[in-house]
């Protein structure tokens, strides 16, 4: 995955692209996005097209979006909803298939300038809700990130490391699954430099 933003006038324009998958089946997804700073509310709509490839059937494609926006609520609390391909998202050439509504709810809570504790509900369509928990511990404030939680859909625990320099942040993470077994990632950042906000 990669994704590149823009600021624009306290929002900003991002593009991003994903892909998953081997040479007999695969998904992949372009997007552009735009958020806007509001205050105390962000909001941000996104669009996507949504590719898939099946070996001996064919690719075929889909056009999805997704709402959400961000509440602080206080100096120490943030809460946010971020909504999924709601209506639409069919494919070109099987109708009767559709990209699955997702609705997300979350809420992160500032404990000290280097203790977050977050937690967030999701509800795919046509299955259970999921509930996500985990904090970030900050050793070294604004340098060293360690963090770790729980995702109850599939027992799944997981755990990461990052350090930040300068415009620079690099962090490596590892989740296990009961029956696909440990998946690391690895996330770099590479950032302009911030504006004071007026």
């Amino acid at each position: 995955m990669g994704a590149v933003a823009i600021p624009v006038n306290r929002g900003g324009i991002g593009i991003a692209m994903q892909y998953a998958g081997n040479s007999d089946f695969n998904e992949s997804q372009v997007a552009i996005a735009y958020g806007k700073n509001l205050g105390k509310v962000n909001v941000g709509v996104q669009f996507n097209y949504n590719m898939m490839r099946v070996a001996g059937y064919g690719n075929d494609a889909a056009i999805g979006f997704e709402v959400a926006s961000q509440w602080r609520i206080s100096s120490a609390l943030i809460t946010g909803i971020h909504i999924v391909n709601p209506v639409g998202g069919r494919f070109k050439n099987q109708p009767g298939e559709k990209l699955a509504a997702v609705y997300q709810f979350g809420a992160g809570y500032e404990v000290s300038n280097q203790l977050f504790v977050s937690a967030e509900l999701t509800k795919e369509e046509n299955r259970p809700v999921n509930v996500q928990a985990g904090l970030q511990y900050m050793p070294v404030p604004d340098r060293l990130f360690i963090r770790t939680g729980v995702t109850t859909a599939n027992t799944s625990p997981y755990a990461g490391i990052g350090w930040q320099w300068k415009n620079c942040r690099a962090d490596v993470n590892v989740r296990y699954h009961p029956q696909l077994g440990l998946s690391p990632g690895v996330l770099l950042l590479f950032f302009g430099k911030q504006k004071e906000e007026p």
